[in-house]
């Protein structure tokens, strides 16, 4: 004869194995999420740009599909929104960058969402659903300015000049100033879209380099000043004697 043994199952063992396997998916899940967190980076394609120019970000190691939010740091340690962007199927993105717009935007609000100071920037990305968070950084070169005297015609002075790193077409505006203090001003240039000074050319397409002004009622040494009035820069340069 033979016997059959049968196993009871009471309500309270259904109830322990229900909530072993929620604890197992939980403890699964969190895995995951800690292996993102982990794993999760991000890349700037240039760690080295001008005024105005934005970041491109690459990332890696986000939880497939969800949504990261990128904003930025400035030198200030200002915060600056940078948008989103949505992981690939494989968790990555690459190639994001936000480019303001100067058809319907002021130079304020361009400036609150681009590059607008010089110095060590930091950019962070973190997704919506993992919680990975990452940060890179990059640096932003400031303008700059140098002049020098090339002609002297009795009291016409004529100076060679140039710039960079200005906002791209941005106007900049032009003044000398002496060593009593006076001031005299050189007018207005745009900048090129690459941010150069100057960006003036003459029939035949050659750059206009030079500025000729009257000096008399001026004591030496002259300094010039350019500002960006867009970027909001100043930068000044001693003029040098050719």
């Amino acid at each position: 004869m033979s016997f059959v043994a049968k196993r009871t199952w009471s309500g309270l063992s259904l109830k322990a194995v229900g909530l072993l396997g929620i604890l197992a998916l939980l403890l699964t899940m969190s895995f995951t999420a800690l292996q993102a967190n982990a794993a999760a980076g991000i890349t700037v394609t240039d760690t080295t740009l001008r005024l105005s120019e934005v970041p491109v970000i690459s990332g890696t190691g986000y939880t497939p599909n969800e949504r990261v939010d990128l904003w930025l740091t400035a030198p200030d340690s200002s915060v600056k929104s940078y948008g989103y962007v949505f992981a690939d199927n494989s968790g990555n993105f690459s190639g994001f960058s936000y480019t303001p717009s100067t058809t319907d935007q002021t130079w304020s609000e361009i400036a609150a969402l681009s590059t607008n100071m010089a110095g060590t920037w930091y950019v962070t990305a973190r997704g919506d659903t993992s919680g990975a968070q990452s940060i890179a950084s990059f640096t932003v070169i400031g303008a700059t300015l140098t002049a020098s005297v090339t002609n002297t015609n009795g009291t016409l002075e004529t100076i060679t000049y140039s710039g960079e790193n200005y906002f791209a077409g941005e106007n900049v505006s032009l003044w000398l100033t002496d060593s009593t203090g006076k001031v005299l001003s050189l007018g207005d240039a745009y900048a090129t879209a690459s941010g150069t000074l100057p960006s003036l050319v003459d029939n035949d397409g050659n750059l206009i380099t030079t500025l000729t002004f009257d000096n008399t009622g001026l004591t030496g040494p002259l300094w010039i000043t350019a500002h960006g009035n867009g970027s909001d820069q100043t930068v000044i340069a001693a003029i040098a004697n050719s």
